[in-house]
């Protein structure tokens, strides 16, 4: 249960980002604390490393601050990997 309203949650900050991105899947990994998040992008499936305590934070309150972290977060995973290009003044 806890996967699905996380994935619920990065479906929805991925649809601020752009329309090539969809959520294949999301995986906990307890043992290393974090959650892998696939998606799908325009150039391919990139996996992005969640730290488990923004997905909790997510989850937990989905406060505004939460989802604008993660979505952060998922920003600077996809631009290290090329496939957005970075926002103007931010």
């Amino acid at each position: 249960m806890r996967g699905l309203a996380f994935g619920n949650k990065v479906e929805d900050v991925l649809a601020g980002l752009g329309a090539d991105f969809r959520l294949i899947g999301v995986v906990a990994e307890p043992g290393k604390e974090r959650w892998l998040v696939r998606v799908q992008t325009g150039q391919g499936v990139v996996t992005v490393a969640v730290p488990e305590n923004l997905a909790d934070d997510v989850v937990d309150s989905g406060a505004l601050q939460d989802l604008d972290e993660l979505r952060r977060h998922l920003e600077t995973w996809l631009m290290r990997t090329d496939l957005i290009a970075p926002r103007s003044g931010k």
